[in-house]
């Protein structure tokens, strides 16, 4: 291996060896001991844990030699015993952060710009509200700052590292995230692509940033510089390969729109006479919506052939026209060629058609909130689309339709016949016996057991009294069982449209509501036993309007605090808006997980929400139940409480029912330690146990 290649800093060192036999891998290892030795013996502290060794090495030999001096501690780290002594180690790393980059033997370049990524984020976020302040600052200081806190940071070192064509995509995706949001131009709002955004602002792209920063490292090493530890040719040969092999500019997807092309309108297409390329082409005839349609499209080409004259690049505009634009989704040939083979459910495996689909027309490709999705295909493609309710059983009808004689087809009407025949052969052999069919015994409650046996003649001994009323008494219990089971079943069904159920944390910390419940109970019963006539409301309204009451101050106080929505913004419990979000619970993961698919509440929204139910909670009819399911007391045991919440039935108790349910899984409620949940279909655990001991009674029916 010879001496190993070496950089010496004011605080550190860096070795390389480069090995090709398994006798060189033995002398590193001294040569690495002896480093070591060699230090303390000037004095130095050298601790081995502080360092970090990266290997690569292929081979049979370079196994064998892995296993035996690479091994892993307790904690499942791998380090290099370079010594017999068991501190003689060094952590072994797949990649280490040295001066801004990443060093590695394995992709490199894309881990220095995922390095880079992150530090320019965490810039970013922190001046996020200066570089959105619309009003306070023009774009052209918010875009200089930029370029000088999070650019500055995002491109540190590439131009030493190198640029492949995947880090330059990384680059180019957070650049765009940033700066659209700087000019407020969204991408599927505007309609501009990433390209033309550039040229209309002049912002350069990455890939040639970096270029410009290769040459003025190569222009500064071919400088006259004669320093002892300065290696220039080296370096600017490294510069020079890095500059050549830097990829092309990073170009995404074209996302243009393309109208629906109907019959009679690809028949006047056809009729018009061509018109020379390289221009915007005029806007068709037709109808008025069309026509709207038309010369906004119209104006758009002439508005991006402007921009790319303005930019003095009639090339880039002729390369934009020969692209070929974007089909809506239902017309991909590979979207199409799954329709064909595996129907409409198979397109649910695609996540990005998915996720596109929820925003976007397949048809005429146009962007709309998600709400409006439905109505669209309804309103503007009722021809095209089938209503879902049309085929509102087919899934029923899949799951259960082979268990259902009359609807599970040819399967099912042949074994409805085949127990037909079978019963009329039963039948033709009691017609030549002269028996009557015994038919098997489908007895209800309270009838005699299977395994019992009835043998022997005569008139046998009559049961005395005694035993004929506890009979009675038994079977009248398990009647009484059965239908106090459908009461409960029946009571749940109605309490899916009434009731919620609150869960209150039982932990210590300022946002336990249980002690303040307690309180509240308390005085209402102080103030009941000793001046009732102050009590106009009962007891359940009174409680709830005093927790309402208390989670409105803390609301109130959390959103003229900055500091406290900064750390709520941490926590994901608002949106970057400040809203409140909805999460919720995964059995699975076990954890929390935002709900995309509910609209974030604005923080003063629900202030309001407070104050209306409020006002509802003060008539007593539209609360029948504030109750808990245990006795409250000073000092609560147990992780949780819960409370029961009924909605009243009547008119004036729908907006209150409607506010409830905005509350669900609301993460407002987390600062009184609070969870809202609908009722579920499910019975008590008194209901299980009286279900269980009727089963057993009935022999497992």
């Amino acid at each position: 291996a010879g001496l190993p290649k070496e950089a010496r800093y004011a605080d550190d060192l860096r070795f390389r060896w480069t090995v090709h036999a398994e006798e060189e891998l033995t002398e590193m290892r001294k040569e690495v001991r002896n480093i070591f030795i060699a230090l303390r013996e000037m004095g130095m502290q050298a601790n081995p844990d502080k360092s970090t060794f990266l290997i690569s090495i292929r081979g049979h030999q370079a196994k064998e030699w892995t296993k035996r001096w690479i091994r892993k501690d307790s904690k499942g780290s791998r380090h290099f015993h370079f010594g017999s002594d068991k501190a003689e180690r060094v952590p072994v790393a797949e990649q280490f952060l040295y001066l801004g980059a990443m060093l590695s033997y394995r992709g490199f370049e894309v881990a220095t710009v995922r390095h880079r990524i992150g530090v320019a984020a965490g810039h970013r976020e922190r001046l996020r509200k200066i570089l959105h302040a619309r009003r306070v600052l023009s774009v052209g200081h918010r875009l200089r700052l930029w370029k000088i806190m999070a650019q500055t940071s995002q491109l540190y070192a590439i131009e030493a590292v190198g640029l492949t064509a995947e880090a330059s995509k990384l680059l180019h995706v957070q650049t765009m995230r940033h700066l659209r949001a700087i000019f407020g131009s969204a991408r599927h709002v505007d309609g501009d692509s990433d390209q033309l955004f550039m040229i209309k602002h002049g912002i350069p792209d990455c890939v040639e940033l970096v270029r410009h920063r290769c040459d003025t490292l190569c222009k500064r090493l071919r400088q006259d510089i004669d320093l002892p530890c300065f290696d220039a040719p080296s370096i600017l040969q490294w510069a020079t390969k890095v500059r050549d092999a830097l990829p092309a500019p990073y170009i995404a997807k074209a996302r243009t729109q393309t109208p629906v092309v109907t019959p009679e309108a690809a028949v006047t297409s056809a009729s018009q006479p061509a018109i020379q390329q390289g221009a915007p082409s005029p806007p068709p005839q037709g109808t008025q919506d069309a026509d709207v349609e038309a010369t906004s499209m119209f104006i758009k080409e002439i508005m991006v052939l402007m921009a790319f004259l303005c930019a003095g690049d009639p090339e880039a505009y002729a390369k934009s026209l020969s692209q070929p634009a974007v089909l809506p989704d239902v017309q991909r040939p590979e979207v199409l060629s799954v329709l064909r083979e595996r129907g409409w459910e198979a397109l649910l495996e695609q996540r990005d058609l998915c996720v596109d689909l929820k925003q976007r027309c397949a048809l005429r490709y146009q962007w709309m909130p998600s709400k409006s999705i439905r109505k669209h295909l309804r309103d503007m493609h009722s021809d095209q689309f089938l209503p879902h309710e049309q085929d509102l059983l087919k899934q029923e009808e899949d799951l259960w339709g082979d268990l259902l004689p009359s609807v599970g087809g040819a399967a099912a009407l042949a074994k409805a016949a085949q127990l037909l025949a079978t019963e009329a052969e039963d039948m033709d052999v009691d017609r030549k016996t002269g028996k009557r069919p015994r038919i098997p015994s489908n007895n209800a409650l309270g009838s005699q057991d299977k395994n019992q046996k009835a043998q022997g003649k005569g008139r046998g001994k009559g049961r005395g009294k005694k035993d004929a009323v506890s009979m009675e008494v038994q079977e009248a219990v398990q009647l009484m069982a059965a239908v106090t089971l459908q009461l409960v079943d029946q009571a749940n069904r109605v309490q899916l449209d009434t009731s919620f159920q609150m869960t209150m944390k039982n932990e210590a910390g300022p946002e336990n509501m249980l002690p303040i419940m307690y309180k509240v109970w308390a005085q209402w019963k102080k103030i009941q036993n000793e001046e009732p006539s102050k009590l106009d409301k009962p007891l359940r309204c009174s409680m709830m309007v005093a927790l309402l009451m208390e989670i409105k101050a803390r609301a109130q106080k959390l959103l003229q605090d900055e500091q406290q929505q900064e750390r709520m913004k941490k926590l994901e419990w608002v949106d970057a808006d400040g809203r409140w979000v909805y999460r919720k619970w995964c059995p699975k993961q076990e954890d929390l997980y935002l709900d995309q698919m509910r609209k974030p509440v604005p923080q003063a929204r629900f202030i309001e929400q407070i104050d209306a139910a409020m006002e509802l909670l003060v008539r007593p009819e539209n609360t029948p139940r504030f109750q808990s399911t245990r006795e409250l007391t000073p000092e609560m045991k147990g992780f949780a409480v819960s409370f029961h919440v009924d909605i009243g039935l009547r008119k004036e108790a729908e907006p209150l029912f409607q506010i409830f349910t905005d509350w669900v899984d609301l993460q407002a409620w987390v600062i009184g330690a609070i969870r809202i949940r609908p009722h579920r279909l499910k019975r008590s655990p008194a209901a299980d146990r009286l279900s269980q001991w009727l089963g057993s009674r009935n022999g497992g029916r």
